[in-house]
């Protein structure tokens, strides 16, 4: 019988569309991403403050905004962000907010086709708008709203947990 994973120190969880902080010492455990995207600041005191973003709740920049308003006055050391770059914008736009652009893309590929694109005809205008097509981009745009230079970022290529370590590395 394998054992399950203990952690060595409290860990706070962040749920679908939550942001929280954890204390310095404390981890975070983002559970069951499967479409989603953890976005984590470690200040200069330890602490961290976390995001979960998922593709039905708020905006990434409203999300954003929220972790800003826990950060208050704090310096923020380092972000870290790890999730599904296939199913996010470059600026933490969701499927929802990427669709009229990738439609009109389509509309202009296709001007003879009458109608709307399926799901699946979308696939190819949707690819580069996607955090995949260019990480370079989303990293910047995370820098520049935490007024950072070392935000870096992970892909997920299979579902599961993010955590967080009391240091803020993941494991």
């Amino acid at each position: 019988m394998a054992i399950p994973h203990r952690r060595k120190y409290m860990a706070v969880e962040i749920q679908e569309n939550e942001v929280r902080a954890a204390a310095a010492g404390e981890g975070i455990h983002y559970p069951s991403l499967s479409s989603c995207m953890s976005i984590t600041c470690i200040l200069n005191n330890g602490s961290k403050v976390g995001a979960h973003a998922y593709q039905f709740g708020d905006s990434g920049i409203t999300l954003i905004n929220r972790m800003k308003a826990l950060i208050g006055n704090n310096i923020v050391v380092a972000v870290k962000a790890k999730g599904h770059g296939g199913c996010w914008g470059k600026n933490l736009q969701s499927q929802f907010e990427l669709a009229p652009e990738a439609i009109q893309k389509w509309k202009d590929a296709n001007p003879n086709i009458n109608g709307e694109p399926t799901d699946l005809e979308l696939i190819p205008y949707f690819q580069p708008l996607f955090i995949t097509a260019d990480p370079v981009v989303f990293r910047n745009w995370l820098n520049a709203q935490f007024n950072v230079q070392n935000a870096t970022f992970t892909d997920m290529s299979i579902d599961g947990n993010v955590d967080v370590d009391a240091n803020g590395n993941f494991y």
